[in-house]
């Protein structure tokens, strides 16, 4: 079988892709892969042999000239390689091709907004995404807020759609005790704190979280904080400085990686609100940091982590019953943390280039 894959990235470490595809030409000896990327890349010396790098042009200079990738170009490679199945990294599809055709969608304010703010051509994207969407025999996307959000806006999508995690930041690893100290020192006066995200996807989801730490501290007597990872200097809801515990509750406005790993990776627990939390890695890289990520109990947040997750019901009660009882349990916790343990090692196992090896071979008729 001959398999075309389309990288669009400065630089193949940062792909999407190419982790997954270098992966299975390793696993799948018995077909072809033609990677397709920019003649000014350079592809790694050694690569398995059925992995085949072929240098394309698609122009971004004009729409026309993107156009004519795509309508006759784009064809004409795909039948000069035979290909059987085309996989692409952008929203770009061949046009005239009768081969099945996968496209994968990562940018999340692209699908909300319509727009593609870093490329040129936007305009011709954008009035073919809906086409190429309709015309993709199935969809990647790297989050489920991208899903939901594709979903929205383009309904017949969901039944084609497979969320794909992406692959861990380096960043997010356990952190040495007296790095900890530190970190303790620096965000919350030296005293151990539950963590959220504060940004566009929770949002909604802040009322909930401060009533439901409430909750905890009437019932616990804790002296335990909670730090908000934020995105803005808004405050998580409108009336917050009437909040009975505002002063242990810590905002941390950061788009530095290192010390959002920082912050994680010191922290008690981390505390995941939407519905499905894999969105941006966070409950991941939590576990990652050897800590225990607290999640809504949904049958996709059950299927992804296993037992490396603490499941909580619906509403701040089941919340705050939550926070109690991974605080008072700490053996409890710990197998927790053993669990997440194994679960690193089973994704680090190619856990995501399984996943993405069944949604292609699933896509192409057998």
């Amino acid at each position: 079988m001959n398999i075309a894959v389309h990288i669009d990235t400065e630089a193949l470490p940062t792909s999407f892709l190419w982790p997954h595809i270098n992966w299975l030409a390793s696993q799948q000896p018995q077909h072809q892969w033609f990677i397709f990327y920019a003649s000014n890349k350079s592809m790694p010396a050694l690569l398995p042999p059925n992995l085949i790098p072929v240098v394309v042009k698609p122009s971004r200079k004009n729409h026309w000239l993107l156009q004519y990738w795509c309508r006759w170009r784009l064809p004409r490679l795909l039948k000069k390689i035979k290909a059987d199945l085309f996989i692409s990294e952008l929203p770009l599809l061949s046009s005239h091709s009768g081969i099945p055709q996968i496209m994968v969608l990562r940018n999340g304010f692209f699908i909300a907004n319509n727009s593609l703010a870093n490329v040129k051509l936007w305009r011709f994207q954008k009035k073919q995404l809906s086409q190429f969407i309709t015309q993709a025999n199935h969809i990647i996307a790297d989050n489920h807020w991208v899903a939901s959000q594709l979903e929205m806006r383009h309904p017949a999508s969901s039944s084609k759609t497979t969320v794909l995690p992406v692959i861990f930041q380096p960043a997010f690893v356990p952190i040495l005790w007296e790095q900890r100290d530190s970190v303790l020192n620096l965000y919350s006066n030296d005293i151990e704190y539950f963590y959220c995200y504060n940004n566009y996807v929770t949002k909604p989801y802040m009322k909930l979280l401060l009533k439901a730490f409430s909750l905890f501290k009437k019932r616990m007597k804790s002296s335990l904080q909670l730090v908000l990872i934020q995105s803005t200097k808004e405050p998580p809801v409108a009336d917050f400085h009437l909040y009975k515990y505002r002063k242990e509750v810590h905002l941390h406005v950061t788009k530095d990686v290192a010390i959002e790993a920082a912050i994680v990776g010191a922290s008690f627990a981390g505390i995941f609100l939407q519905p499905d939390v894999w969105g941006d890695l966070g409950a991941s890289h939590c576990i990652k940091t050897g800590n225990v990520p607290i999640v809504p109990d949904t049958e996709n947040n059950r299927q992804l982590y296993g037992n490396a997750a603490h499941y909580v019901g619906e509403g701040e009660q089941a919340l705050a019953d939550g926070l109690m009882l991974l605080y008072k349990d700490d053996n409890y916790k710990q197998e927790l943390s053993k669990a997440g343990e194994i679960w690193i090692q089973d994704f680090e196992n190619n856990y995501a280039s399984r996943l993405f090896a069944q949604t292609i071979f699933t896509t192409i008729p057998q």
